[in-house]
């Protein structure tokens, strides 16, 4: 449901907003959502954000309205996700968050300032793509750099499930380097799936809020079958976002529910693909959890087709390994099968349409049939800026909103995070800067321990 708290008014270019021991101002809009504004932001103060080079002063800066200090709560679990997978190559880097209460109210305002992916977001790669289509090779490159971020993610003790794998969500930071982003949806496993009424609706209601519908694993849609719910809905997730890197389109788009339920999709004749990514499509597109590879099966699958040595390596864990999924086999050894795939058991050579890698002269000379790429979720974008250079939350719906909600207050500093470093300077004292006082008992919210992540459930073995 859209957040009604967030107004339709925007910070104006040259605006001053402070955020924990940083102050930076407003550059312009990049995009909206029901739960966000979204900007681009200089660095004033102080010279440099560690970990960046003095010449990178550019950042996304997410303001975000909850309506109460349960909302805040869920943000600060967010911000410590970030907090927690920071630093790695393949996600987009968290730097700081503060929070302060709304005068007169019981809504909150927070801002979280993170790195800038100035190459926009996948999506808008594929839509400039609907004529010269993504060759192979640059598909297995992004694949490979969100399956890192996922390896990342999973490696955590407990394991973090994201839960919202998708296009939107994967953000270009340069040429050739793509980065995880939006982690409001993350949780951890329960040691065993809902029993009860209670508990099944409690989840039920739980994904309809956090997951995206066309990316869920059939557990994630039948929970009534009481299988729960591991990290293993994120395998499934990621074949889904391969399908729509090769199709532009999910598997499930045209049948929903039931379609996922039962693994019915078709690999479609165009773009032509190499049978071992259709294959390795398949074997992430199981209807059992358990018959689908983990992210590290995964990873070396990848490395296979792109010829290079595996580099991430499974955490030791006291837990018994999944099933291992089928080894990618010969395309050429296989015969030519339905595009109608079936997922019981690991038999997977019905999935795959038997031909020799196109070339890319061949892809970017084959003309689509009105094949859009874009379906749900995109940013709005305001004055026709670059969208998707922010964080994964700008894709909800915008929402009706409040003029006064975000009329500015008098000048005070916002609250820091617990473990940030202290001022190493003082603001500026600008009378244009952005801030709020913070509301009595605030700080016990979103500066104390983070209470337990809710989650989803775990079978046992």
């Amino acid at each position: 449901m859209p957040n009604t708290l967030l107004t339709t008014s925007k910070l104006i270019p040259g605006t001053k907003v402070q955020v924990g021991q940083y102050v930076v101002q407003v550059d312009k809009f990049i995009s909206e959502g029901g739960f966000a504004h979204v900007y681009l932001a200089s660095l004033v103060s102080p010279a440099q954000v560690d970990g960046f080079p003095p010449s990178q002063n550019r950042f996304v800066l997410k303001r975000m309205a909850v309506p109460d200090k349960a909302g805040l709560v869920e943000v600060r679990r967010e911000v410590d996700v970030m907090k927690q997978l920071r630093p790695h190559k393949h996600i987009v880097y968290f730097i700081e968050a503060s929070a302060s209460s709304i005068p007169e109210s019981q809504a909150y305002e927070i801002f979280i300032l993170m790195e800038w992916c100035p190459g926009g977001g996948i999506i808008d790669l594929l839509n400039s793509r609907l004529q010269n289509r993504l060759t192979e090779s640059e598909i297995l490159k992004i694949f490979s750099d969100t399956v890192a971020a996922v390896a990342h993610m999973h490696s955590q003790t407990p394991i973090l499930i994201h839960r919202d794998l998708k296009v939107e969500n994967i953000l270009v930071s340069s040429p050739n380097l793509y980065k995880l982003c939006d982690f409001g949806s993350t949780t951890t496993p329960l040691p065993h799936p809902p029993q009860s009424s209670a508990e099944i609706l409690a989840l039920e209601a739980d994904l309809n809020k956090h997951t995206t519908l066309q990316y869920r694993a059939p557990e994630m849609v039948d929970i009534w079958s009481r299988k729960g719910v591991t990290e293993k809905a994120d395998i499934w997730a990621l074949g889904v976002f391969l399908y729509k890197l090769c199709y532009y389109t999910t598997p499930f788009e045209a049948h929903g529910p039931m379609a996922i339920m039962n693994v019915q999709y078709q690999i479609p004749s165009y773009p032509a693909y190499s049978n071992s990514i259709k294959y390795l499509i398949g074997t992430m597109l199981q209807e059992l959890a358990q018959s689908r590879p983990d992210i590290w099966e995964v990873h070396e699958h990848l490395c296979r087709l792109r010829g290079v040595t595996p580099s991430l390596r499974r955490p030791h864990r006291k837990q018994p390994p999944s099933n291992p999924a089928p080894a990618v086999s010969d395309p050429a050894a296989s015969k030519s099968p339905s595009t109608h795939p079936s997922s019981k058991g690991n038999d997977l050579t019905s999935i795959v349409t038997i031909g020799a890698a196109p070339s890319a002269g061949a892809l970017q000379n084959h003309k689509p049939e009105g094949i859009v790429p874009m379906r749900r979720g995109r940013p709005v974008v305001g004055n026709k800026s670059k969208p998707g250079a922010g964080s994964g939350s700008e894709g909800r719906p915008a929402a009706p909103t409040d003029n006064a909600f975000f009329q500015a207050a008098p000048p005070a500093p916002a609250p820091a995070l617990k473990d940030m470093p202290p001022k190493k300077h003082s603001p500026p004292e600008e009378s244009d800067l952005f801030a709020r006082e913070a509301a009595a008992g605030f700080g016990d919210a979103f500066l104390s321990p983070s209470p337990q992540m809710p989650s989803f459930t775990k079978p046992e073995p």
